[in-house]
């Protein structure tokens, strides 16, 4: 539930409550006149009472309805309330007066009405709380027991009453401002996710636009240096005298082929799990892998597969473009020469891959933010944050988790979890 300028959030929690109160306060109406006529035999005038907690049920149930049907108006409440209030004087006018210690329920109705009704609202229920707090004393029913004895016209008798209508005041009080409060509480967090959901869809809207952008920008160019690469590379060999020229025009129209690979795959972030999805040979992953990993990279790459006789379906290609921006990532955070490691196993019913380097790690609170589009730690270095976003859409879509972790040898760790799908062979 979100909160909006108006406040439409706190206008339904408060009804939601306000209708269950009221609800309590009809169970504990009779409760309260079974016991005093009951255990303290006190003659009670029962067919005003019973009229009075009639009404008070027939109008919440029509209350309930016509809010679960969305036609409450503005001056829904504060009519209900006005009512209560009066139905509350009612009450207390023919059972005792100002003498009858429940007067002390009007601090109740004032307090619904400060949380629910906007000021002129609350200063209206203290004048008519007032008002009918002064009418009491104009009351000539007292109470009276079975024997005919006045009860609670003296003070102490008062009271003694005083202090159960003030418990039964403030559970209705703590219960009515908790709940209400919780129900605030609550609806602010749906809001904070709301906002959160909707500030991830720009920036992946920004990511899209942006892959858009540049797959048109790239294409002619990268097209154009193809062609003349692949021009070059058939000349070179009566021009050139260094037979290496071939090699580095072949080497030219590769990485330019590798760059249209890349930009093709840059939209490719709503695939469903199903598509392309092959029995993965597992055991024979680094050699797979071996092929989306430049030559310096995999000089430094150790792969540890614990063998398994499963053969998960995945979109492999995609699997192991983000496994193969993982191990990028980790050997540009890690020192020169050191090694960039991954592990990959099958545990009950998941694939976990971990890539660990002996990098300085993330700065602190980017792990909340990892995979965000167009967050990312080397900006000055021109990255643009979308390789770990490319990962956890990949992730996201297939059910799965992305963690970052330290090693136990302080080592930064990034885990993907991904569920298993079998091949049935």
């Amino acid at each position: 539930m979100m909160t909006s300028k108006d406040g439409t959030a706190e206008k339904l929690l408060g009804m939601h409550w306000l209708i269950r109160l009221r609800w309590m306060a009809v169970l504990g109406q009779v409760l309260i006149c079974l016991v005093v006529a009951l255990f303290f035999g006190i003659r009670l005038p029962v067919a005003i009472l019973a009229a009075c907690i009639g009404f008070t049920a027939l109008s919440n149930g029509l209350l309930g309805y016509y809010w679960r049907a969305g036609r409450d108006g503005p001056w829904v409440k504060p009519l209900v309330l006005g009512g209560d209030i009066v139905i509350l004087t009612v009450m207390l006018y023919f059972t005792g007066g100002a003498h009858n210690p429940f007067t002390m329920f009007y601090l109740l109705h004032i307090t619904m009405a400060v949380i629910l009704l906007p000021a002129w609202g609350a200063w209206g229920a203290v004048a008519l709380c007032t008002a009918g707090f002064w009418a009491l004393f104009h009351s000539q029913h007292v109470l009276e027991s079975e024997s005919g004895a006045t009860c609670c016209s003296d003070m102490t008798a008062h009271l003694q009453g005083m202090v159960v209508a003030m418990v039964l005041t403030g559970c209705g009080v703590a219960y009515f401002v908790g709940r209400l409060t919780a129900g605030l509480r609550e609806s602010r967090q749906m809001f904070e996710l709301a906002r959160v959901d909707g500030e991830n869809a720009r920036r992946t809207m920004e990511v899209a636009t942006l892959a858009a952008g540049i797959a048109h920008e790239l294409a002619t160019p990268l097209g154009t240096i193809a062609i003349v690469s692949q021009d070059l590379e058939t000349m070179v060999g009566e021009t050139c005298g260094n037979s290496s020229c071939a090699a580095d025009a072949r080497l030219i129209r590769q990485e330019v082929e590798r760059c249209r690979v890349i930009i093709e795959k840059l939209g490719r972030t709503s695939q469903t799990p199903e598509e392309d999805s092959k029995p993965l040979d597992w055991n024979n992953l680094a050699d797979l892998l071996s092929g989306y990993v430049s030559d310096p990279v995999r000089e430094r790459l150790e792969v540890r597969v614990r063998s398994s006789p499963v053969r998960p379906l995945f979109p492999q290609s995609r699997l192991f473009q983000c496994l193969s921006i993982l191990i990028k990532n980790a050997a540009e955070a890690a020192p020169a020469g050191t090694p960039v490691t991954l592990d990959a196993e099958i545990r009950q019913s998941r694939c976990v891959f971990r890539v660990s380097d002996e990098g300085p790690g993330f700065p602190p609170g980017f792990e909340d933010r990892i995979g965000e589009p167009l967050v990312t730690t080397k900006a000055k270095a021109g990255g643009l944050g979308l390789g770990l976003y490319l990962v956890k859409a990949f992730v996201v879509e297939r059910g799965g988790e992305l963690r970052v972790d330290a090693g136990p040898h302080g080592e930064t760790v990034v885990e993907i979890q991904l569920p298993l799908v079998e091949h049935a062979s």
